[in-house]
């Protein structure tokens, strides 16, 4: 016989959706944040994250710490730019 599978989600699974959505939610925002944050410094208007990174960016010798912290904000930047471009 076979055994019949339940349409309706279990309390963990409810649980893990829940979870997942809220997660989804919070991702959306950041990335508003992020696309206003490109949109005020003007960075938004281009397709090329390389061009915007050079043109927009400031070169200045940094210590190591921040440095890592510019290249995370540069990698995000770019990888923003390359998934949504602008109409």
């Amino acid at each position: 016989m076979e055994k019949q599978v339940s349409k309706k989600p279990t309390p963990k699974q409810r649980q893990n959706m829940q979870f997942s959505e809220d997660r989804f939610e919070l991702l959306e925002i950041i990335h508003e944040m992020i696309s206003d944050e490109l949109e005020r410094r003007g960075i938004a208007n281009t397709n090329n994250a390389d061009d915007t990174k050079k043109s927009c960016l400031p070169i200045i010798e940094q210590s190591p710490r921040s440095s890592l912290k510019d290249t995370m904000c540069e990698k995000l930047i770019s990888l923003l730019l390359s998934r949504h471009p602008q109409k």
